[in-house]
């Protein structure tokens, strides 16, 4: 009996939401519509006629991987905490992360310097929980990477950042 999580229930609501819009886009509720979608998921015609019908909520995870291979999707699009509008927010444009804050970093003069293995190494990293990155983030990675930035040096701008927070957050309670 598989085990289910907040993680789980997540990505099978995504995985029918993700059929709800290509149903959408292939014509539905037109004569074939489950056929097309399937074919763009890589998965048989028969499971998203059982799924539409709400027969069967549980969507394997080699279903997700399917879908994320044949989309080009990124994972975040089933599992981040954020709920995505749209699967066409996560499909994955050479490799990058759906993230804005990519984007910034790589339109700033460090991003744009940076080479093909240090582009691999920052797209690969995985951020905890669905928190979204900063472009400040990807700075201090690549400065990792790149070992212009030493562990301990990192440890001491992640106190200082929490520090910070601590001081930010004592400004914003409420008096009284």
């Amino acid at each position: 009996m598989a085990v289910v999580t907040a993680t789980t229930e997540r990505a099978n609501r995504r995985f029918l939401q993700l059929i709800e819009e290509l149903g959408a886009e292939e014509g539905a509720p037109e004569h074939g519509w489950k056929s097309r979608v399937a074919r763009r998921l890589g998965v048989n015609p028969s499971y998203i006629s059982i799924l539409a019908r709400s027969v069967r909520v549980t969507v394997g995870a080699d279903s997700i991987e399917k879908a994320c291979a044949h989309l080009r999707l990124h994972r975040d699009f089933f599992y981040g905490i954020r709920n995505p509008a749209s699967y066409r927010d996560y499909v994955i444009a050479g490799t990058d992360p759906p993230y804005k804050a990519w984007h910034e970093f790589r339109e700033s003069p460090i991003g744009r310097a940076i080479t093909e293995a240090e582009r691999v190494a920052l797209v690969s990293i995985v951020v905890p929980d669905g928190s979204e990155p900063t472009a400040a983030f990807y700075e201090g990675m690549l400065y990792m990477i790149q070992k212009r930035l030493t562990r301990s040096e990192a440890l001491i701008g992640i106190e200082m950042s929490a520090e910070t927070d601590r001081k930010l957050a004592q400004k914003r309670k409420p008096k009284g």
